[in-house]
């Protein structure tokens, strides 16, 4: 008989990315409310910040958890798609002018679309999470960095778009990779 220890899931790290899922439907309304677009970036930063958070508390007061590891992660995906859909809803079907080209949008979802199907089999069927790479980390904040620049309307923003679609790439493959040596040792 395995002893199995049980994780304290609610903690302050968790509840911020609870925070996080639970405001992502405000996000979605902000975005396409008649706020400024100052504003709309600002409120988009401060959940992007969150996740940064989230990670500082639980490493730094020893709140880490499997299940908050997890959690964070899909919280991860579900909002950027969120906000990346949204965004992609603006230009495409209500044809609102945008500093990015129609066709670099896809670019930003990159590591979702490689990586979501097995992350979100890992998390049903309870098996453990990688440790996070850089190519990851460098995902994650290329694609804040896409979404804050965008709604900012900077000029520049395609050129983050397209790194980001790169790093996407990269660490969807890392995940890929990772994630099937992973199930062949469960096997």
């Amino acid at each position: 008989m395995e002893n199995k220890i049980e994780e304290k899931i609610i903690n302050v790290p968790n509840t911020i990315t609870l925070l996080r899922v639970m405001g992502t439907p405000f996000l979605v309304y902000v975005l396409f409310s008649g706020y400024s677009d100052w504003f709309k970036a600002i409120i988009f930063l401060a959940f992007a910040l969150s996740d940064m958070l989230d990670g500082f508390i639980a490493r730094h007061f020893n709140q880490k958890t499997n299940f908050g590891a997890k959690f964070d992660m899909l919280a991860d995906r579900l909002f950027f798609t969120t906000v990346i859909l949204c965004i992609f809803i603006k230009i495409f079907l209500l044809a609102e002018n945008s500093v990015v080209s129609q066709s670099l949008l896809p670019s930003i979802l990159a590591r979702e679309i490689i990586a979501l199907p097995i992350a979100a089999y890992m998390f049903i069927t309870k098996t453990p999470f990688l440790k996070v790479k850089w190519t990851g980390k460098a995902t994650t904040f290329t694609q804040g960095a896409a979404l804050t620049s965008f709604l900012f309307g900077f000029n520049f923003t395609s050129y983050i778009f397209i790194l980001t679609g790169l790093c996407g790439i990269a660490a969807g493959i890392h995940y890929w990779q990772d994630s099937l040596a992973v199930l062949q040792e469960k096997k």
